[in-house]
């Protein structure tokens, strides 16, 4: 089995992490935030996934369907479309996002992504999407079907990673009380689909705290 480049999440689900509630503290807006993230030293990989990423929800995704991934994969109220002339809408938040790795990667020796970091998990699409479906109730339809066209024309990888994120998210918004809405066996099943996908141990495991023991 061929290691991805990170053992973290990466592309557009590592970015978008960054788009906490005091973001505004300390970026003037929201490209901003993405060039901060961009430093030097960074792995070209990490800038290369983030930007293929991108390019494929732009070249894929209606507009409303790329704003269900990415408001559903962050922190609530955090991240709104309009707020500045970067994140006009989501299309123009997608331009923004590679006009960003296309400064970095002007001045950087960038390469070509290789290894794991070329899997997409066509493979697995039936099953990722299957496993999308039986969370409907906890995601919401819009972001099921927004994720499973993505799995389908964009590729299952995206949209597992936006998945994910969907259900960490999901996580914050809820009382302590229900905090713990994933079985053991489901969690499990989460895991072996990241491990097919050649995942670093940290992706998945961003769940582990839901699980019901």
């Amino acid at each position: 089995m061929t290691s991805r480049s990170t053992d973290f999440t990466f592309g557009l689900t590592w970015l978008v992490d960054f788009f906490h509630q005091d973001w505004p503290l300390d970026a003037s807006d929201e490209a901003e935030v993405v060039a901060n993230q961009f430093v030097d030293d960074l792995d070209p990989e990490t800038v290369l996934l983030v930007r293929r990423d991108a390019r494929l929800l732009l070249d894929t995704l209606t507009p409303d369907q790329i704003a269900v991934l990415w408001l559903s994969a962050g922190e609530k109220d955090a991240f709104r479309f309009g707020r500045s002339p970067a994140s006009a809408s989501p299309p123009v938040w997608m331009r923004t996002v590679i006009r960003e790795c296309d400064r970095w990667l002007e001045n950087h020796m960038h390469g070509r992504l290789s290894g794991g970091d070329l899997e997409d998990g066509f493979g697995l699409v039936d099953e990722i999407v299957e496993e999308i479906r039986k969370y409907g109730d906890s995601i919401g339809a819009d972001s099921v079907e927004a994720l499973t066209v993505c799995a389908r024309r964009c590729t299952p990888d995206l949209a597992f990673r936006f998945f994910l994120k969907a259900l960490s998210s999901k996580l914050l918004s809820l009382p302590l009380r229900e905090k713990h809405f994933l079985t053991a066996s489901r969690y499990e099943r989460l895991g072996e689909i990241g491990e097919a996908l050649n995942y670093g141990e940290f992706i998945v495991s961003e769940l582990e705290h839901m699980v019901d023991n």
